[in-house]
């Protein structure tokens, strides 16, 4: 098997017609001229000057650009010979080989996720979605002040967002007819348990009953729900540098657990290294505070906060089959130079700053002694009571890990010293993978098999499920191209394939939920990026959703090819080749696991096309 130098920009038709998948140009060449030889960028390039460039068509480049993502002719892949973080340089070997097919890819997914009780879902958070930010009784949060003083993307805010709040049944039949079994959302601190003005919380009705009609429609359609208590959207009274927000948040917990007896899957906290970082240390996000340390105060409240509610969870609410976690947000690293031991020592520092500020105390009682070391006295000490509740919320009767992943990226040891890594995205001139609008974004699926074996082989968790995991499109990407969405399909195929290897390994993974059931506010980035399965025009004053197949389009294709089921996500294998974009929508991404294109479809079409 021969190794390239460089990343292949290039798809290529039986005709001759190739397409430069960086520049969108098109050229012809003749078959002979291109022989059997490996791609490589610079023959490419070599290609490009030898001969003149055609007038695109459109659907050609399209068609051609997906043939690239979805087939991947080549692609950087990480080859771990040995354990996820091993102290030689062979576990990081870098190889740009040929993948396996996407037969080979199907086949795994189907052996892996052929339990039914595997949860297959989609998410949302109250704040992304939900609008009405001053309706029945809700009161403001910290996002609110935030963007109303104009902090996100050109003065944007979630004012209206997607009009989930109006619009919930809509968006929840979209659920059922993607075929999922779970839907993981937050419920809105302030809609349901918001302050007057004495600082006393109170129970808004209308809130709570906006959720409970949630639930109930969840519960008639068979779907399980994940409910996360916070997602953000502290009420604009309270602040995480303050100690007796601990109090006030063990309070809203118990009013959750006892309200909402109906929902038995629960976290306590989405990514707080983002809003305490963000937030606390950069002032990126709510609440806009800028210092060196204040991230690591935010951090220890939370963790004071997440001991509380579970041991309240443990001792009030809890019965079989109930289940409440913490949901932490990590892009696993790879060494620069692998043959480097401070870019391999950089890896495991990067790893413990990033997961072990937060699980080392859960799984372990504390906080990792090299955090401690790198942030001395800034970096607050739990009390032994306080250790101890910790590691209570870590039992394997009711704890999970949730983990949300996205990307991968390079880190380095500035000047030989591995306690600052340097990260980066790019090497030797090329990308980490294959680049998405948002800078960080790259396509990298060997990062969650690698993110997966570290955090099962150093906390040992029950179960694992991946909260988030998704790409975007830009924001003002147009409808047809955003639902001809070939790029999401081979990112979620090619992300599960490794997360199928994890399973086979024996981790517990035990659900997988995709960032986001539709196009959302993206906090600071505002509507600039689209996350959703579902396309929501948020141009239109109605917000027009547009998802899932015409009646017509579904009975056709069924007819002719008919459905591949994995576990309880039925996967329609030829949506785009058949239908088209005039009938084909980001139904293509909720039935994420696309992966029957190749090999049906290349095998059987592609020389009719």
């Amino acid at each position: 098997m021969q190794h390239h130098t460089s990343r292949l920009p290039v798809a290529l038709d039986f005709s001759g017609v190739w397409v430069n998948c960086v520049s969108r140009r098109m050229f012809r060449v003749e078959e002979a001229q291109l022989g059997m030889q490996p791609l490589t960028a610079s023959r490419c390039l070599e290609m490009e000057e030898g001969h003149e460039e055609e007038e695109a068509q459109d659907s050609l480049v399209r068609r051609l650009m997906r043939k690239y993502m979805e087939h991947t002719l080549h692609e950087i892949t990480y080859r771990a010979t040995t354990k996820h973080a091993s102290a030689t340089s062979a576990g990081w070997a870098i190889s740009r080989d040929l993948l396996p097919d996407d037969h080979q890819k199907e086949e795994l997914i189907k052996r892996a996720f052929s339990d039914p009780a595997f949860m297959w879902g989609c998410a949302t958070s109250a704040y992304q979605v939900e609008g009405a930010w001053n309706k029945d009784g809700r009161k403001p949060s910290i996002w609110d002040k935030f963007t109303h003083d104009g902090r996100a993307f050109k003065g944007s805010s979630g004012d209206d967002a997607c009009d989930y709040y109006h619009r919930y049944e809509e968006d929840l039949a979209r659920i059922s007819e993607y075929g999922f079994n779970t839907y993981r959302f937050s419920i809105s601190w302030t809609r349901v348990f918001p302050l007057d003005e004495d600082g006393n919380m109170y129970m808004n009705e209308k809130g709570v009953q906006f959720y409970k009609n949630v639930l109930r429609i969840l519960a008639d359609r068979g779907i399980t729900p994940i409910v996360t208590m916070f997602h953000w959207d502290l009420p604009a009274e309270l602040d995480w540098l303050d100690e007796e927000v601990v109090d006030y948040f063990l309070r809203y917990a118990e009013f959750l657990l006892a309200t909402f007896p109906e929902v038995n899957w629960w976290s306590t906290f989405n990514e707080p290294w983002t809003f305490c970082t963000m937030g606390y240390a950069l002032g990126l996000h709510a609440p806009g505070k800028q210092s060196q340390y204040l991230q690591y105060r935010c951090g220890h409240n939370v963790l004071r906060a997440h001991a509380r509610a579970v041991d309240l969870f443990r001792r009030k609410f809890f019965r079989p089959g109930m289940k409440i976690g913490l949901v932490l947000n990590y892009d696993f690293p790879f060494p620069k130079d692998p043959e480097n031991p401070h870019d391999l020592d950089a890896v495991q520092v990067d790893a413990i700053k990033g997961v072990g500020w937060f699980a080392d105390p859960i799984y372990k009682g504390d906080y990792p002694e090299l955090l401690k070391e790198i942030i001395g006295e800034h970096l607050p000490r739990f009390t032994t009571e306080e250790k101890n509740l910790l590691l209570k919320a870590s039992n394997h009767e009711y704890n999970y890990y949730g983990l949300n992943t996205y990307s991968g990226r390079y880190v380095e040891a500035v000047h030989n010293h591995s306690w600052s890594p340097k990260q980066s995205f790019w090497k030797d001139d090329e990308p980490i993978g294959f680049p998405f609008i948002h800078a960080w974004l790259y396509k990298v699926p060997q990062e969650i098999l690698l993110h997966l074996r570290w955090v099962n082989d150093r906390y040992h968790p029950p179960g694992i499920i991946i909260t988030e995991n998704g790409c975007a499109d830009p924001g003002n990407t147009e409808y047809e191209y955003t639902v001809d969405d070939w790029h999401r399909v081979g990112f979620f195929r090619d992300y599960l394939a490794k997360v199928a290897e994890a399973v086979f390994e024996g981790i517990p993974v035990v659900g997988y939920t995709a960032w986001a059931l539709i196009d959302n506010f993206e906090w600071a980035d505002g509507y600039q990026r689209r996350f959703g399965i579902t396309y929501n025009d948020f141009g239109r004053q109605c917000h027009g959703r547009f998802g899932g197949f015409p009646e017509m389009g579904v009975i056709k294709t069924y007819e002719t090819y008919g459905w591949l089921k994995i576990g309880s996500v039925y996967l329609n294998i030829l949506q785009y080749a058949i239908m088209g974009p005039h009938y084909t929508s980001s139904y293509c991404t909720s039935l994420y696991l696309n992966i029957a294109i190749y090999c049906i479809f290349h095998r059987q079409k592609m020389g009719q096309l």
